[in-house]
């Protein structure tokens, strides 16, 4: 199938391959390719339920601080309000399939495509905010709280 969108977030390239419009809000489902060593900081979601599916390559998933190897093909469910983290352990790009429900988390992508988490991390955050993500970094929360999903 492919991408309705395509995107570059935090050095990953970002695929949606279904958003709300297409699931009526039901479901979204966004594949990565996640260069090696790369990954996202540990976040939750107060919205989305997750599910994560390693499609080529290597990944270790965290969910609460606990690291564990993300085996292919294997889907590994994280409940909104869980801290989690993915990272490509391996030598070469992989592949990630990530499935929000309900959607709306696709949009997120789209705000901050571009932005550099060096130089830009405020702004990541304040966006974050508003999709009731928590962003934590060097241990502390950099985003909390959001009222509605956008």
């Amino acid at each position: 199938m492919p991408p309705v969108r395509s995107l570059k977030v935090f050095g990953n390239s970002v695929e949606i391959t279904v958003d709300g419009a297409m699931s009526h809000g039901v479901t979204s489902v966004v594949v990565l390719t996640v260069p090696p060593g790369g990954g996202l900081p540990p976040h939750a979601h107060e919205f989305e339920d997750e599910m994560f599916m390693a499609l080529e390559g290597d990944f270790e998933l965290q969910q609460d601080g606990e690291w564990t190897p993300l085996p292919i093909d294997e889907p590994v469910f994280s409940p909104r309000g869980t801290t989690h983290s993915y990272r490509n352990t391996g030598k070469t790009a992989g592949r990630l399939a990530t499935i929000y429900a309900p959607a709306g988390f696709e949009q997120w992508f789209e705000e901050v495509n571009g932005l550099s988490p060096a130089s830009e991390m405020k702004q990541i955050a304040s966006i974050s905010e508003e999709y009731g993500v928590t962003i934590h970094t060097d241990g502390k929360a950099r985003a909390a709280k959001a009222a509605t999903l956008k």
